[in-house]
């Protein structure tokens, strides 16, 4: 039993540290249409908050390759909160936004399946004074 409660007081001790509250995070859904109809993928990101979805919003979709460096195999025009046609596999996710935190993670894409994926977006505490003459 004290070895249990000693674990639980470490990892509750620990994990602002590895998971800061005031960071971005993205968060794996189902969609609606839950398949594509052909052999490709497709990915979705949900912006939460609302304020947080705007013509900045950038996403970046990398595959990942044992051994090697990541790949970028996507990058939508600004504004753009969806990727298709991505071949089933592991990749590396970023959402961009402007004034908040970009949140980065991996996630597996599956034949034909249509994922969401929410962007629960925290404003970054970095703010630029104006630039004068």
């Amino acid at each position: 039993m004290h070895k249990w409660l000693l674990c639980t007081a470490c990892v509750l001790g620990c994990a602002p540290k590895y998971w800061p509250p005031n960071q971005s995070v993205l968060l794996p859904g189902k969609c609606a249409r839950a398949t594509t109809g052909d052999s490709t993928a497709f990915i979705r990101v949900l912006v939460e908050p609302k304020q947080a979805r705007n013509s900045s919003l950038s996403l970046v979709l990398a595959a990942i390759t044992p051994g090697r460096p990541d790949s970028e195999v996507a990058r939508p025009a600004l504004g753009i909160d969806s990727i298709p046609n991505i071949a089933p596999g592991l990749y590396r996710l970023w959402v961009r936004v402007l004034g908040y935190h970009h949140p980065r993670d991996t996630i597996r894409v599956n034949r034909g399946e249509v994922s969401c994926i929410t962007a629960q977006m925290v404003p970054s505490k970095i703010h630029l004074e104006p630039v004068t003459n």
